[in-house]
């Protein structure tokens, strides 16, 4: 039973490729939760600057907005950071 492939390039250094590591599903799971966070995160800050009013509610708009653009900038380096590991892989 094989699990992987020793992969050897052409300067003889070797490097196992396990292709299940590309099926983790925690990976996509985790990925899913975040978007899902930011788009939780999106809708609260819509929900303060429409629905309600005054000074104190601007900045609850403003939190919301930066944790949705911090949630965002962390997805995106935890996708390559996972993809460079192996953990996820693009099916295109």
């Amino acid at each position: 039973m094989s699990f992987g492939t020793l992969i050897v390039d052409n300067n003889g250094s070797h490097d196992y490729h396990d292709p299940r590591m590309a099926d983790l599903p925690i990976a996509k799971i985790f990925i899913v939760f975040v978007f899902v966070l930011i788009l939780l995160s999106l809708a609260s800050a819509g929900w303060s600057l429409f629905r309600r009013g005054g000074n104190q509610e601007e900045t609850t708009t403003v939190k919301a907005l930066t944790v949705r653009v911090a949630l965002s900038i962390g997805l995106v380096i935890v996708i390559l950071i996972l993809s460079a590991l192996g953990f996820i892989s693009p099916n295109g």
